[in-house]
């Protein structure tokens, strides 16, 4: 069964002073990078990022802080934190505290509108793997190990799809796409961010967290979505001529997600909850291990933070049949079509056909 219905439509140049640059921008898009000393592959993409741009230092009360302005005028910070990144809570407002100018200006002419956590990633696998994914714990009661905030989602970054696209390219690009597995993987894991954001990791052991190629790949693959070196096209978004794909069951690394996100521009990438995220409470087997509002709060919460990012974007969830028993398929589809009010289907190829609808008409307009 198939539920799809939607609608279809339509350099700065370095100032002598960082406080001028930043006052001539302030309604431009800028974007925080976070990395850590704790971790090797963290500082593997940060030293590349480091050492292939010129980069401003600002001052920092505790930390190290650096600033670019990109081909279109925005700036990217990179803030190289002493302490792991899961339990990192709101950097954006802990990065304006690190500052040293005065109080009244940091909002203004600092304050961010994405985070990305440059990371590693962790895996029994040992797999060499190049990984985006979007962060928070919606089904969980405790933060302790995973970070984040219990029961809550971050809105998942607006580039993840383009970013994930641009490393499988580079990987080909240099010939190295055997030696890598790219994928997104599933939410999970903290800090918990009020702004759009993600994950960018190296897999998947400490022998695989200093690959220089990895770290190459990725800190090149952020500069060019960036515009660090040549200007692109402007990011689509909110345009009703996207897709917001949201993911319910299957396994860790979302397979559906990345076939769909291979597809192209106009596919956008929102919170991917695994069969595990869910199991539990749909069964509710163990009262007091469940979320408060059950499984819905947890799709509930994955939808509501994705449309923080997208508040345009056209929804569809995929809902993996296979991943959940008959029953427990039709409470989610029901759920979706009753409560939320979301189209779903259970294929790839039934949102590719929508897809490929939308990107024909944006050529015929």
């Amino acid at each position: 069964m198939v539920n799809i219905n939607f609608l279809t439509a339509d350099r700065l140049f370095f100032c002598l002073s960082l406080r001028t640059m930043c006052s001539a921008i302030v309604l431009t898009r800028n974007s925080l990078f976070v990395a850590t000393r704790t971790d090797t592959a963290s500082l593997n993409i940060a030293n590349h990022l480091l050492e292939k741009h010129k980069w401003e230092c600002l001052e920092t009360k505790k930390n190290e802080c650096m600033s670019i302005v990109s081909a279109s005028g925005n700036i990217v910070f990179l803030w190289l934190v002493n302490e792991p990144l899961l339990h990192l809570n709101r950097p954006n407002t802990l990065f304006l505290e690190d500052l040293t100018c005065a109080d009244e200006h940091k909002e203004a002419e600092y304050g961010v509108n994405e985070v990305f956590f440059l990371s590693r990633h962790v895996a029994s696998s040992g797999t060499l793997s190049l990984t985006v994914h979007p962060i928070g714990i919606p089904w969980l009661l405790d933060s302790t190990t995973s970070g984040g905030i219990p029961g809550k989602c971050s809105p998942p970054n607006r580039r993840i799809s383009s970013l994930f696209r641009s490393i499988l390219g580079e990987t080909k690009f240099r010939n190295l796409e055997n030696k890598y597995q790219v994928t997104l993987e599933a939410t999970h894991h903290g800090p918990h961010v009020d702004l759009p954001t993600c994950f960018v990791e190296i897999g998947s052991s400490e022998n695989e967290w200093s690959d220089a190629d990895a770290g190459d790949i990725l800190a090149d693959c952020l500069a060019k979505e960036f515009e660090f070196t040549h200007q692109q096209p402007p990011l689509e978004v909110d345009s009703n001529t996207n897709i917001v794909v949201i993911s319910i069951g299957g396994g860790h690394y979302v397979p559906k997600m990345n076939d769909l996100a291979k597809l192209g521009p106009g596919i956008h990438i929102g919170h991917c909850l695994t069969t595990y995220a869910l199991e539990a409470n749909l069964k509710g087997e163990v009262a007091e291990q469940l979320v408060p509002g059950g499984w819905k709060q947890i799709i509930s919460e994955a939808v509501h933070s994705t449309r923080i990012s997208f508040p345009e974007g056209n929804f569809v969830c995929v809902v993996d049949k296979k991943a959940f028993v008959a029953k427990h398929c039709k409470m989610i589809t029901e759920f979706l079509d009753n409560d939320l009010h979301i189209p779903w289907a259970h294929k790839v190829s039934d949102i590719k056909k929508q897809w490929e609808s939308i990107s024909m008409m944006k050529v015929l307009k």
